[in-house]
């Protein structure tokens, strides 16, 4: 499922959010939304990615709007 995919990226996520797999677009695109690559050294979570400043937060354009749906969607 992965490979038919490239050049799109595509990310196979588990019940909290983990990226379990990824495709080699994926790993290519990711760490290009990160302010600090050394913080993807515990793993990737979409959530974790989000709220961190020092990862993809500073790229999402309307944060509070996105942080709000991301919170409904934790709740």
């Amino acid at each position: 499922m992965l490979a038919p995919q490239e050049p799109y990226p595509l990310t196979v996520l588990d019940r909290k959010y983990d990226v379990v797999r990824a495709n080699e677009a994926a790993m290519r695109l990711l760490p290009r939304f990160v302010a600090d690559p050394t913080a993807l050294a515990s793993g990737m979570n979409v959530f974790k990615m989000l709220f961190d400043r020092r990862l993809a937060r500073d790229f999402v354009v309307d944060w509070h709007g996105v942080a709000r749906a991301l919170v409904s969607r934790l709740h």
